[in-house]
């Protein structure tokens, strides 16, 4: 992942009840925050990748390689199973990518960098790993093609 600008960490009180029904603070920086928000985002992809009907069936791991511009997609994967067999599949539930359009932009507002263009996810259900790995300057890094195919297949891999 490409990181920002350094964060400026600000003190952030939230106050939560006590077991005492009394109100102390809870001091929690902002850069804490952030990171809660950020983990939000990414456990809401990886439930909505989960849900998703394209992502069925015995797979051990699976890869997603997306391109997002502006309000548009293009999305397209592989689902890896233990016994070698490898199938592509490509989820079109758009509650997916406007999740991963708005993570970008909130990655984008937090380091002030630009927003990235294309993004690989991977899953292992094995290692219980969920990845999201970004690219900020060749949105057709893991674009599927007829030529690459059988390079992708491999490369995008968990």
């Amino acid at each position: 992942m490409k990181l920002g600008s350094p964060l400026i960490v600000l003190p952030l009180l939230i106050w939560l009840p006590t077991s005492n029904n009394h109100q102390e603070p809870k001091v929690m920086t902002v850069q804490q925050a952030q990171l809660d928000t950020s983990n939000a985002y990414i456990a809401e992809i990886a439930q909505l990748l989960l849900q998703s009907e394209k992502l069925t069936g015995e797979w051990d791991a699976a890869a997603l390689g997306v391109i997002l511009d502006g309000q548009d997609y293009d999305a397209s994967g592989f689902k890896y199973s233990a016994n070698g067999t490898i199938t592509p599949f490509a989820p079109r539930e758009r509650a997916l990518y406007q999740k991963l359009s708005a993570y970008r932009d909130f990655q984008a507002e937090q380091s002030g960098d630009p927003p990235w263009k294309a993004c690989l996810i991977q899953i292992d259900r094995a290692a219980n790993s969920f990845e999201i790995i970004v690219e900020y300057d060749d949105e057709l890094r893991w674009k599927i093609t007829p030529k690459n195919l059988k390079e992708m297949r491999e490369s995008m891999r968990p």
